[in-house]
């Protein structure tokens, strides 16, 4: 299936290049949302180009907006801690966020800038091929599986994927920040999911059919 099916002809996403550093240097002078003017900088994503696990976040924060890279303050870290506690380094990942902009004041991202800024989430998807997909939070969960529902009800649970071309096995799990502001049973909740995100690796290093 072609790459035209999956971005508007007049987005910038659908010319930006064969490489992520490519559409990462398109992306770098977007200005498709109300996003644009007060960001610092572009925050594309970060890790491997053909990491088999993919993390996409909300957006980025101050210190995110600030060095260019997703989760690098408290909740970055704790996502650091939960994919070492599962046998994996940052570097092996990859990991990126619905919006790459920062929202003023952190607030929530609003329909019409998830909606401009989906394309280039769907590049990032068509050149990683992931195996596995690990949303965190609700508009990342909400946006891969097209879905009204909340973490709360599709934590703990693995569905199958299929967008830009891409056909993989997602797990939704709480976004490092609410793990952060909710304390023990949330922690312990989500490593509960890095279990499950575990076993899903293992089973696509082996070529398995994943089930929803």
């Amino acid at each position: 299936m072609s790459l035209d099916s999956f971005f508007g002809s007049s987005h910038p996403a659908r010319a930006a290049g064969d490489t992520l550093s490519e559409v990462a240097a398109a992306a770098a002078g977007c200005e498709l949302c109300k996003l644009a003017p007060g960001r610092t900088q572009v925050v594309f994503g970060v890790g491997r180009a053909d990491a088999d696990l993919m993390f996409v976040g909300e957006g980025p924060g101050e210190q995110e907006d600030l060095k260019g890279e997703p989760f690098v303050g408290r909740a970055g870290q704790l996502l650091t801690q939960l994919i070492e506690g599962i046998g994996l380094r940052r570097d092996d990942v990859y990991i990126a966020n619905v919006v790459k902009c920062r929202p003023p004041g952190n607030r929530d991202p609003q329909p019409e800038e998830i909606e401009a800024c989906a394309p280039w989430l769907d590049r990032q998807l068509a050149l990683i091929e992931p195996r596995v997909i690990v949303t965190l939070g609700n508009f990342a969960t909400k946006l891969l599986l097209d879905t009204k529902e909340g973490i709360t009800k599709l934590r703990g649970r693995e569905f199958t994927f299929s967008r830009a071309g891409v056909d993989a096995v997602l797990l939704p799990t709480f976004h490092p920040s609410a793990v952060l502001r909710s304390g023990g049973k949330a922690l312990a909740e989500a490593r509960a999911d890095f279990v499950l995100i575990k076993r899903a690796l293992a089973r696509a290093d082996r070529g398995a059919v994943f089930s929803e």
